[in-house]
């Protein structure tokens, strides 16, 4: 390979090397860990592979799936919530890796175990590890397998193993590109290519870990590779249950009173601020006056109509508010808590927040005082046309502020989903990128080491 081709590969681990540290400086996975299952026929080389991600040469032992028809689940801290449908081994351990997902060792899935447990496992699980023997290839029953994963949402992550099985080929580099590119096709033919993050050759041969010097570059070895793949792809899982657990208050926000309740409570403010507007009427227009008082206390009468009317509109605007702040609070807070992601293009954090409309409550005053004019009688008139035609004018303004609102919150939730999806389609993009060059970088650098040690 061209050494400008190998700068170009690692510059791009690098940018996944970089980015991984990011996230995982930032993220909180401790609520939001994500499920691994390792799968793989017997002897695929799964235990070696198992050890190699754990770093520990005993913790899977060789031909473990043979063995037993249990799943053990490797943990750390807090043992993972799952179905009872079935049984599994826990095992707790402090294993770094464990801080940031749950690891899944299933037995080999040609046993009858697997056939009838296969789909209780597989809705446990995030993303699957899967381990494929290089001479064998990807078989038909590893297809069938991977279509019960057409309904969900895990991923795949394809470990073509053994690549020193296919040593001998004359052109061993493009024989493994050839056949990843094969398996994907395969993906694509049954349909669930949504699903693959990428396939990646691997060997272990000599001793638990492959080393893959590069001293020229500083490059570190092969299954630190594989490590900040798994370490991205566990964080877009991650990262998804994190922001639907951020966002369900937004989605699911429900308004604190319903409209009868508002109206209800208004309605008590109606008939306190009506007492209010009659002691003012009853005090301060005399009984001459009242005969037609808009004549010679004009301004004064209009004063304490005006008066109540603004006092009403004060109370009903703060109900009208309140779901609106109350909404946009949760929306802002969700906003903020993921402004520390800079990952994102900056676009993909912009909501659009609005306010609640200007209450004007449609009282005519004129109206109030020339259907009331008849002496002593004039206050209690005007009052009980005041309260009759502001609980008219507050319900209808209420149920105009309550569709107003359900038809902001509704397009804002649509706008949430679409942009939530934007950062996992934009995550998964630059991960499906990055996937391409690293399985070229494996393949080099493997077939590299192997023809040194086959000397």
């Amino acid at each position: 390979m061209k050494q400008i081709k190998l700068h170009k590969l690692l510059k791009s681990y690098e940018n996944l090397s970089t980015e991984v540290d990011s996230f995982i400086k930032i993220h909180n996975f401790t609520d939001f860990k994500p499920n691994i299952g390792v799968f793989g026929e017997n002897s695929t080389g799964k235990s070696t592979f198992l050890n190699t991600i754990v770093g520990n040469k005993e913790q899977f032992k060789m031909g473990f799936g043979e063995t037993t028809n249990q799943v053990t689940v490797l943990y750390k801290h807090k043992k993972p919530h799952l179905s009872k449908h079935m049984e599994y081994n826990y095992i707790q351990a402090d294993y770094k890796q464990l801080e940031y997902f749950n690891i899944f060792d299933i037995p080999g899935y040609g046993k009858e175990y697997s056939q009838k447990s296969l789909e209780f496992v597989l809705k446990e699980l995030d993303i699957i590890l899967w381990l494929i023997n290089s001479s064998t290839g990807i078989k038909k029953s590893d297809m069938d397998f991977l279509q019960k994963l057409s309904h969900s949402d895990t991923k795949v992550i394809i470990i073509y193993n053994r690549i020193d099985s296919i040593l001998h080929e004359i052109d061993n580099y493009k024989k493994i590109i050839f056949d990843i590119e094969k398996i994907k096709y395969q993906f694509q033919e049954y349909h669930v290519d949504k699903h693959l993050i990428g396939v990646f050759p691997y060997s272990a041969i000599k001793s638990l870990v492959s080393i893959i010097k590069e001293e020229e570059n500083g490059f570190s070895n092969i299954n630190q590779i594989l490590k900040s793949v798994l370490y991205y792809s566990t964080f877009l899982k991650s990262f998804d249950r994190y922001t639907n657990y951020l966002s369900s208050d937004v989605k699911e926000y429900k308004v604190k009173f319903t409209k009868r309740e508002i109206i209800e409570k208004l309605d008590t403010n109606i008939e306190d601020i009506a007492e209010k507007l009659e002691l003012k009427l009853k005090n301060n227009v005399s009984c001459w006056d009242s005969i037609n008082p808009f004549n010679s206390k004009d301004e004064e009468s209009k004063t304490y109509l005006i008066h109540s009317i603004n006092e009403l509109n004060k109370v009903t605007q703060e109900f009208n508010d309140f779901n609106f702040k109350s909404f946009n609070k949760k929306v802002s807070m969700f906003q903020n808590s993921l402004q520390e992601y800079k990952i994102f293009n900056k676009h993909s954090l912009s909501f659009p927040i609005t306010t609640s409309k200007k209450i004007d409550l449609n009282i005519d005053l004129n109206d109030l005082a020339w259907d009331s004019f008849w002496g002593d009688s004039f206050s209690e008139d005007v009052t009980y046309q005041f309260k009759r035609k502001s609980k008219i004018a507050v319900q209808n303004q209420i149920e105009t502020t309550f569709l107003n609102f359900n038809q902001y919150s509704s397009k804002f939730k649509k706008t949430l989903e679409q942009s939530t999806q934007l950062y996992s389609t934009e995550l998964n993009t630059k991960l499906q990128n990055i996937s391409v060059d690293i399985q070229e970088l494996i393949s080099y650098l493997i077939i590299n080491e192997l023809r040194k040690n086959d000397k």
